[in-house]
Order: C-alpha cells, then sequence, then structure tokens
C-alpha cells in the first residue's frame, strides 16, 4: 500500500521508494533491544527484497525510526550542555525536559506509556496551526514552534554533542529518538501490547498510569489511550488484546469512550482461546478508528467456538465465503446499541428483542449493581469468617444442640437445591467471629432469611437455587433476596434458558458477581407467580427425593 501511494504522489524511481518508506513511513517503540533488533532486521530483508525486484544493484539501510526504550542516560557526559542549550534562556522548556527525563529514569519499564505530549506539550503551538519549519538551536522554542520541531532540535543538538559511540552516547541518542517518536502524528498505530493490571505493574509504572492516563491500570488499555493520542482524527488504531475490556465494569468508561465519544470500532474479531502460544486468555483483535463520531457501525466477527486449528477454515469458508453455518458469524452493529444494556457491554450477538427487556424495566438490584433504575430484590454478600478451619464444620461433624447453623459456600452446583454441607458456629450472635481483625461479618441482617444463593463460577447457566430460612451464607456464595416477590418463582425465572441469554449479554465469562446479577431485568408484574411457585416446589422435592 505506501509502495502504491509512494508510486502515485512522487516521480521516484519504484527501486528507491522502499529505502524511502523505512526512512518517513515506518516507526516503532520497544522495551526488548532483541526485538527492536530482529524487527529493524526483517525491515532490511523486506526492503532489499523489493528494491531488487525492482532492478536496484544495491540496498543501502536508512536510518530507521525503531528505538528500544530501555536506555538510561542519567550518567551521560554533555546531557546537561545539551539541554541547556535547546532550552536557551527559557527555565520552563528545560525544566520540561528533565521532567521527561526524570520520569523515564525513574519508572523501568515504561516505554511507549511515556507521556512526553502530556508534560511538554503546553509550552509548544499547537502541530495544525503551524507549518513544517524546522527550526535551528538558535531559535526560541516557544515561539511559533511545534512540540515535535522542538524535539527535532534537541535529537540534532544530541547528534552535534557526540564525541563518542559509547554506549552510554547510544543511550542517550535512543532517549531523544524516543521522544521524538512519540510527539508525532500517525495515520495508523499498531500493537500488541503486555498483558498486566493493577496489582501486576510494577509499583512505579501503576503510579504513573493512574496519575498520567484516564482509565484503569491495565497495560492493554492504557496502550490504546496512548495510540488514541497518537494517532490523527480518523486514523487507525490495530491490536490483539484479552476480551476483557468487552464487559468488565471496571472498563465501562473505556467502552463508552470508544462507541463513539473519542473513537470507534471499525472491526472487532472474537479468537478466543488459542490464539497465543500456551496462553489460557481469550483475545479479540480489533481496529479502532480514532476521532468523535467517525462509525456510527461495526463489523464483529464471532470465532470463539471452533478450535484454534480449524478457526482459519471457518473465517475463510464462512466469513469471507458466506457460507451459512449453525453460527452465525459475521454480525453489523450500531454501536449505539450498546448502551442499551446496564455498563454498555459489547455482547455484539444479543438480538434486538433481548436489548428491549431492560429497557423501562425493573432489575433485580439496581444499587449493587450501580445502575439507574427500581430493584426488587436484595443482592448481598455474605460472611467471611477469617479462620474457617477454627468456624466451619461439616454437619456430620457437629451435634444438634450446638450453635452450628447451615453455612451456604456457593459450591459447584447450587441448582434448584444447594449442596449445603457446612455449617458455621454462630454463638452469642456471631461474637467470637466479630473479634476476628479478619473477619467481615457483613449483611448479618439478611442471615437466617430466605432466598436464592447461586454458583460464583460455572461454564453454563442453571446457577440459582433456593436456600431455606434458618442458615448462614459465605462471601463465596452471595444471595437474592426478593422484596415482595416470591423466591420460589423467581428461582424458576433466573434459571430459565432466556435468562441464561441475558445473562450471557451482560458477561460470557464463567463468574457472576453480585453486581451482574442485580442489574438483570426483572418484572414481576409479568410473571404468572403461582403457576410458577408450584413448578418450583415440586422440582425442588424431586431433588430432595434423589438425594
Amino acid at each position: 500500500m505506501l509502495e502504491r501511494i509512494w508510486r502515485a504522489e512522487t516521480d521516484l524511481p519504484y527501486e528507491e521508494i522502499p529505502q524511502k518508506i523505512l526512512q518517513h513511513n515506518l516507526y516503532g517503540v520497544d522495551l526488548d533491544m532483541r526485538a527492536c533488533q530482529l524487527a529493524a532486521f526483517n525491515l532490511y530483508l523486506k526492503g532489499r527484497t523489493r528494491a531488487e525486484d525492482e532492478g536496484a544493484d544495491g540496498f543501502d539501510m536508512p536510518e530507521v525510526g525503531i528505538v528500544c526504550a530501555d536506555a538510561t542516560i542519567a550518567e551521560v557526559d554533555g546531557v546537561e550542555a545539551v539541554f541547556e542549550e535547546v532550552a536557551g534562556d527559557d527555565e520552563e522548556v528545560e525544566n520540561a525536559l528533565r521532567q521527561i527525563l526524570d520520569a523515564f529514569e525513574e519508572v523501568h519499564g515504561l516505554g511507549s506509556l511515556l507521556d512526553v505530549r502530556g508534560t511538554l506539550g503546553d509550552l509548544f503551538e499547537d502541530d495544525s496551526d503551524v507549518g513544517g519549519v524546522q527550526i535551528t538551536l538558535g531559535d526560541d522554542p516557544r515561539e511559533s514552534h511545534t512540540l515535535g520541531q522542538v524535539l527535532h532540535s534537541l535529537r540534532q543538538a544530541v547528534e552535534e554533542h557526540r564525541e563518542t559511540d559509547s554506549f552510554l552516547a547510544q543511550d542517550l541518542r535512543s532517549f531523544v529518538r524516543l521522544l521524538d517518536i512519540l510527539a508525532q502524528d500517525y495515520d495508523v498505530a499498531l500493537m500488541n501490547p503486555p498483558y498486566g493490571a493493577k496489582g501486576r505493574m510494577p509499583n512505579p509504572v501503576q503510579e504513573y498510569v493512574e496519575k498520567t492516563y484516564t482509565y484503569y491500570p491495565e497495560f492493554y488499555v492504557n496502550f490504546v489511550e496512548v495510540c488514541n493520542n497518537l494517532c490523527t482524527s480518523n486514523g487507525r488504531i490495530g491490536m490483539l488484546i484479552p476480551r476483557s475490556f468487552m464487559f468488565k465494569r471496571s472498563f465501562e468508561d473505556f467502552r463508552k469512550d470508544f462507541l463513539g465519544k473519542i473513537g470507534s470500532f471499525d472491526f472487532l474479531a472474537e479468537f478466543g482461546l488459542g490464539i497465543l502460544d500456551n496462553a489460557t486468555v481469550r483475545t479479540v483483535g480489533t481496529v479502532l478508528r480514532s476521532g468523535e463520531h467517525t462509525q456510527e457501525h461495526g463489523s464483529f466477527i464471532r470465532l470463539e467456538d471452533p478450535s484454534a486449528d480449524l478457526k482459519e477454515s471457518v473465517f475463510t469458508t464462512e466469513v469471507l465465503g458466506g457460507t451459512s453455518g449453525e453460527v452465525r458469524r459475521l454480525y453489523r452493529v450500531e454501536l449505539s446499541e450498546f448502551s442499551r444494556l446496564p455498563k454498555s457491554p459489547m455482547s455484539y450477538w444479543t438480538m434486538d428483542e433481548a436489548r428491549a427487556l431492560f429497557e423501562d424495566s425493573p432489575f433485580v438490584d439496581a444499587d449493587v449493581a450501580q445502575i439507574d433504575g427500581d430493584s426488587v430484590a436484595d443482592v448481598k454478600t455474605g460472611l467471611q469468617t477469617g479462620n474457617n478451619p477454627r468456624f466451619v464444620r461439616n454437619h456430620w461433624e457437629v451435634s444438634f444442640d450446638e450453635p452450628f447453623y447451615p453455612f451456604a459456600k456457593g459450591g459447584t452446583d447450587a441448582w434448584t437445591l444447594p449442596k449445603t454441607i457446612k455449617t458455621i458456629w454462630w454463638d452469642n450472635d456471631g461474637a467470637e467471629i466479630k473479634r476476628l481483625s479478619s473477619s467481615r461479618p457483613q449483611n448479618t441482617d439478611y442471615y437466617f432469611r430466605e432466598g436464592l444463593t447461586w454458583t460464583y463460577i460455572k461454564e453454563t447457566g442453571r446457577r440459582f437455587g433456593y436456600y431455606p430460612e434458618g442458615g448462614i451464607f459465605d462471601q463465596k456464595g452471595p444471595m437474592v433476596f426478593p422484596h415482595t416477590h416470591s423466591a420460589w418463582a423467581m428461582q424458576i425465572v433466573l434459571n430459565s434458558e432466556l435468562y441464561h441469554g441475558l445473562f450471557l449479554s451482560l458477561t460470557p465469562d464463567r463468574e457472576w458477581n453480585p453486581g451482574d446479577v442485580g442489574r438483570i431485568p426483572y418484572d414481576p408484574s409479568k410473571i404468572e407467580t403461582k403457576q410458577l411457585e408450584e413448578q418450583a416446589k415440586s422440582q425442588y422435592e424431586m431433588f430432595v427425593s434423589q438425594r
């Protein structure tokens, strides 16, 4: 594509174009020096091959815009002189350059997350208001010049001050090239970022991300924000990342912003497992378009279910070839449709009729879901003892005259009749447990009440079971307590195929958190309570008879 552009827009001989592309069109940043070296070598091979195909006798590799971001330059001789010369008499510019240097030195592993524009941008005029005039070291850097031009000047100064080819001098040049690259505008940004969230980031990196960027600390989400800042309006951002951003509540702001506010989804392919070697993360490949209101619809491809060795053939035959299979593969969705569901999960497969059920309906528990709307139940998380070996026993280990009570812990199967084999010591209103600093006896007003418990982690639906009054529930066995509606009837409804589909529209993950249960629509006025109660009790009795 780049070759075709150069051929159409210039009169250069075709054999010279590969060198120009490497020199002017391709840039990259990586923390791993070996990755940078391999990338540069591959570009050399491709450039040389293309040039020779067009009749070139040889190929001179130009200086390419690939830089390793692990440079350390604190002890490089001449840094002070270079910064002083670039800044002139302007202490603000010099201090800003030092601020970037300090940030880069103090945060190992920051790489392209270094916010060059945010630190220096307010000191210079916007690029769009200024022509492409290159400044010299004698110019005032703040007078009618862009940030990019000032950094070009800094790069020139470094080149002029290098007296040796020592490793330290090379690090200085790499650092300045990094600043230069991260201050430019790009039409396309591609990335395969590291996967790591808050708690797995190095502490200095996490602190920098929380202070500098908008979204929850998650490497790949923060990299998207960086790329969006570097791209021109209507530019493209391509990436292979985990699918967690599509559904997790912590990424709600990110989803809403890229559903039309500051960018939009051009294309998304859900690959599932098997794309990355030895990785258990479910991935998506997506292309974002940078800029406000740039795209009203997005294309979504479902390739999660085929095994790794069949994904390519399924894509070729069913998506590109248009052959219909048992599973619909290609969806064209209006991006505003995602906002019809609470928290805007990107469940592109959800039918319009299912989305409509969320509108003008009460929810199971809007408060715990942190959404607007009426609630028909309370969803509560239970007791954390702080010392289970001390307070929890199997029911056959205790006698009925002791203050042990049934203890619901969720378990692997809570459907209809939860398997409650655990009991908990709760003497004198749990005074002994409450004395422990590690315990959390939360929502005690709901202890000993009837309600519904559910299996927190499971691959399928049918998770809810009736829990009669007289017991306590664990933090891993949260419960639903209907206000006035029948718990028996609610159990049947929540275990239905329809509601399994509604749950999947909110989160296809195995974990159903209290917030996920709380944002499920539930309108008692549309439910045949008496009939469902009879069905639920009959089913419950059948399960009891089989135990």
